[in-house]
């Protein structure tokens, strides 16, 4: 639950869970090469947006126990699993190919 930018300077880190927002700048490592890393240099409370911004596991919690006890089907079926699953690998891979385009066959899904 955790969105990371990264830029060619500073990367941010939003943690849907814990409302915090963190920055990091970008430095090369090892020195004298094309290689970089990610150094901390601070957090962000986000606490106080309020709940409507972030992730709400308490209540997909709740949902789920209520959806079972009622024999209800769930919100997201398997379909939707194996879509948002293909998306993430095509990122992936996208990203170890320098940004290259990544077609999607979701085939039967």
């Amino acid at each position: 639950m955790r969105w990371v930018f990264t830029g060619t300077k500073q990367s941010v880190s939003v943690d849907l869970l814990r409302k915090k927002l963190l920055l990091n700048r970008l430095e090369p490592y090892p020195v004298g090469t094309a290689g970089t890393r990610a150094v901390f240099e601070s957090t962000e409370d986000l606490s106080a947006l309020g709940d409507h911004l972030f992730h709400d596991i308490a209540a997909m919690r709740l949902d789920f126990i209520r959806r079972c006890a009622v024999r209800e089907p769930p919100l997201q079926d398997i379909r939707d699993a194996w879509r948002t699953h293909l998306v993430c690998l095509a990122a992936e891979e996208s990203a170890l190919q320098e940004g290259r385009r990544i077609a999607l066959n979701y085939g039967d899904a």
